[in-house]
């Protein structure tokens, strides 16, 4: 009898063991949580951080969800914001989570974070669920509740949904590894002409991403006006018209930003050649992808470019 109750015990324990809810693939899952500053530039000479300049009523972030290590799905929260905690700190200091408002965009992406998967592994339409190997894109905002900017100082930022929030495909609490991201930058002064700089470029970002272009162009027009012997800024202008799809005036600011670029990586020519294409200057195409990529894939970068503008084309007769 007892040694009848001792098999019985040890199969009862490969059962659990072999389980797709298992301790070990419990413990096994890694959810990554990453946070970035958006609108913010690594290239100040005083700080290895990111840094972003001038008073700022709302702060943006790159929120990334990552499913990481484990076997078992994970299902996130329906809704973000209720569920996202944000503690930021300022030159040390904690400031009150009761203080803060975060807005979660709900704008979402999700992608093959194994490169051995693809859009065949996974549901790219279901932001709830996600499948090991595969992580989700999004962004928040966040404000202060009584109006005011942001103090200038250095900030440290830490990002983790609330304990219950995250679940495993059995309906249990999920409780792996990683869960928690953050970022360190700083909001700074316009004090030189490098602040300066960076503040233009900064700031025209956030006009594209409001999609108030004009605003864009008044902006790097004075980053022109600061620096006029640095021809790479004229770069800008051109991903501004590119933006508004005035092709012929990209062109023009993206040949004078050219040669600043050369033996550099960058996406500048491609930007270019899709300009080029936009305006049936298809030869100009083929020789400023050579010129700077070389004759593999040309006609192929071609193609794909007309697809796009095919695509924009139909939307806007739609519209």
């Amino acid at each position: 009898m007892k040694n009848l109750i001792m098999l019985m015990l040890l199969l009862f324990l490969t059962m659990i063991s072999s389980h797709p809810g298992s301790e070990g693939q419990r413990s096994d899952s890694y959810l990554g949580i990453y946070c970035s500053l958006m609108h913010s530039t690594t290239g100040s000479p005083r700080y290895d951080e990111p840094v972003t300049y001038g008073e700022h009523n709302e702060l943006a972030f790159k929120l990334s969800v990552v499913h990481e290590e484990g076997g078992m799905l994970l299902f996130l929260p329906e809704d973000f914001t209720e569920h996202l905690v944000i503690e930021l700190t300022k030159d040390e200091e904690r400031l009150p989570v009761e203080n803060l408002d975060v807005q979660v965009s709900t704008m979402e992406t999700k992608y093959a974070y194994d490169p051995r998967l693809s859009e065949q592994d996974y549901d790219p339409d279901n932001f709830q669920v996600l499948e090991p190997g595969i992580g989700l894109r999004t962004s928040f905002i966040l404000k202060r509740r009584d109006g005011t900017p942001f103090p200038y100082g250095f900030y440290k930022l830490i990002c983790y949904f609330k304990r219950g929030s995250v679940k495993f495909e059995d309906g249990t609490d999920w409780q792996g590894r990683g869960g928690r991201g953050g970022a360190i930058f700083r909001i700074l002064r316009v004090e030189s002409p490098e602040d300066q700089r960076g503040y233009y470029i900064i700031k025209g970002g956030e006009y594209l991403q409001k999609n108030q272009p004009e605003r864009a162009l008044e902006v790097y027009q004075k980053l022109i006006e600061l620096e006029p012997e640095n021809i790479s800024n004229y770069a800008w202008l051109g991903a501004t018209y590119m933006h508004m799809e005035k092709y012929r005036e990209a062109i023009v600011a993206y040949e004078k930003a050219l040669p600043a670029y050369i033996g550099e990586r960058t996406s500048i020519p491609y930007e270019l050649a899709f300009c080029y294409v936009a305006v049936n200057r298809e030869e100009k195409a083929r020789e400023v992808l050579k010129k700077f990529f070389g004759e593999l894939h040309i006609e192929e970068t071609i193609r794909r470019i007309k697809m796009v503008l095919e695509k924009k084309r139909g939307r806007h007769k739609k519209k």
